[in-house]
């Protein structure tokens, strides 16, 4: 049987839709209540956002028109009520609530969780100025205590690259959300404290809903960071973005990139800095020296310093080849740094987590951590990420080997 001749293209069908969806009255004029989640205000004015429940959520846009005349700043967590029209976006066949007014109903529960917390803790002194740690101006070494898979690791490590290449990175791979998260980047942060890893640390992830940064809103998170010897640099999410972790931390950075601006400083501007001092100094001792030539040329026209021409000729030269030594020295310390500065960028990066699976190693991982035992077992479901590919394997059999 052919079906051909009944079909329907996509547009009519959407548009036929969305019709229906017009011509309900209670679609037409509905008031919904909800939490807000993954809120954006556009460039153009326009918002758009979920409304959620413990059960279901629903995609909402209000127009610029309607988000003008709102008497608050819709954000994250907020309970609200949206009143509008349900219909059809045509073009994806999308159905969302067309937004005309909005006003609070209370806040969301995370949000509510989130404020009660940050006032405790700001009771117990968690966020004071006095307890902030320095940051180190020129660290050797930065543990990034972050997920290894994300954008905001690749931000981190490119920028510190590229400001400062003789800064040791230590990838410190955790979960930043879900369950176990908290308990997770918590515990990265006692570990990298407890055995001296690194001179900073930064922790963090890109922006998300509320839900998805939740982890460094928890009070175990905090209390580690509040505990750590190493300074700590926070950069979750946005600039609008603030977390628990963003208000204990020693440094809070608008977003991981940032934060690697904040961490190191640019090592060209310091080259640039020296090669300027040694000019200062190299123009400083060229007129030391044509003051003390000029003072030898004056006495050799005294009468009563003839008998000692010789020995203030000898002493001429001798200054010259003072003066030739130290900048000699000068030059050669400068070239020795930059080529140490060159050979610590070129081993960093073969050291690095790409560099060494080209080299033909793998990261093994089972339930999303990084197996670092030989505690594997029958059936257990591994993940090898080699240089270009990821394996997912089943082991069927493990043998020991003998002593």
């Amino acid at each position: 049987m052919q079906y051909d001749e009944f079909a329907v293209s996509v547009s009519r069908l959407n548009a036929y839709i969305a019709a229906m969806l017009n011509r309900d009255d209670m679609l037409s004029d509905i008031s919904v209540t909800g939490e807000i989640s993954n809120f954006k205000a556009h460039s153009s004015g326009h918002y758009y956002f979920s409304l959620k429940d413990d059960a279901s959520r629903i995609s909402c846009v209000m127009f610029r028109s309607s988000a003008s005349k709102l008497t608050f700043f819709p954000e994250d967590g907020m309970k609200v009520v949206v009143r509008g029209r349900v219909g059809v976006y045509e073009k994806t066949g999308v159905y969302q609530i067309y937004a005309e007014d909005m006003h609070k109903s209370g806040i969301g529960a995370l949000y509510e969780k989130y404020t009660e917390l940050l006032e405790k803790l700001r009771t117990q002194g968690y966020f004071d100025e006095a307890r902030k740690k320095p940051i180190p101006y020129l660290p050797r070494s930065i543990a990034l205590v972050t997920s290894p898979t994300g954008a905001a690791v690749r931000d981190m490590i490119t920028v510190t690259r590229r400001r400062c290449p003789i800064t040791r990175i230590i990838v410190c791979p955790v979960s930043v959300q879900g369950e176990g998260a908290a308990r997770q980047i918590a515990a990265m942060i006692d570990y990298i404290n407890s055995v001296g890893l690194a001179e900073l640390i930064i922790t963090g992830r890109g922006g998300g809903s509320i839900e998805e940064l939740w982890a460094f809103n928890e009070p175990v998170v905090a209390e580690s960071i509040r505990n750590s010897r190493i300074p700590v640099i926070s950069a979750v999410g946005h600039e609008t973005d603030f977390t628990i972790a963003d208000f204990t931390a020693d440094l809070r950075a608008p977003t991981p990139s940032a934060a690697a601006e904040l961490a190191v400083p640019d090592i060209s501007g310091i080259l640039d800095m020296l090669e300027t001092d040694r000019s200062m100094m190299r123009d400083a001792v060229f007129r030391r020296i044509a003051v003390l030539k000029d003072g030898i040329a004056a006495q050799e026209n005294k009468r009563v310093f003839s008998g000692q021409l010789r020995s203030l000729q000898d002493a001429s030269i001798a200054l010259d080849n003072l003066s030739e030594k130290l900048l000699d020295r000068m030059t050669a310390r400068l070239s020795g740094q930059n080529a140490a500065l060159n050979a610590s960028e070129k081993l960093l990066n073969s050291l690095s987590a790409d560099e060494v699976l080209k080299r033909g190693y793998f990261i093994a991982r089972r339930a999303g951590e990084v197996i670092r035992d030989i505690d594997i077992k029958a059936q257990d479901e591994i993940e090898f990420e080699g240089a270009s590919a990821i394996s997912e394997v089943k082991v069927e059999k493990v043998r020991r080997k003998q002593s």
